[in-house]
């Protein structure tokens, strides 16, 4: 059946509606000052968003690195490494 329709397996489940609010939430914060000029304040939002980012992440086979091991504005850029691999993800489909 898979075949008769183009696919090579069953599509990995995506709630498109919960990834485009959490992406539009980060790009919100991206965009507008205090946020976008301050890792350290982008940081403390990527903790607060960690749990849905992860949800994405899971279903795109991406771990995104757990918060607690990155103190201050370290978490930053791992956490945005993820969220790019994940965005790369959701290009593609899924």
């Amino acid at each position: 059946m898979l075949h008769a329709i183009g696919l090579k397996e069953i599509p990995k489940y995506i709630n498109w509606t919960e990834s485009f609010l959490l992406l539009d939430r980060l790009a919100k914060a991206l965009s507008i000052p205090p946020w976008s000029d301050d890792e350290y304040l982008l940081s403390s939002l990527y903790r607060d968003l960690f749990n849905e980012i992860k949800l994405i992440g899971k279903s795109l086979n991406i771990n995104i690195p757990e918060p607690v091991h990155y103190p201050g504005k370290e978490y930053f850029s791992s956490f945005t490494l993820g969220v790019l691999k994940i965005l790369k993800g959701l290009a593609s489909g899924g």
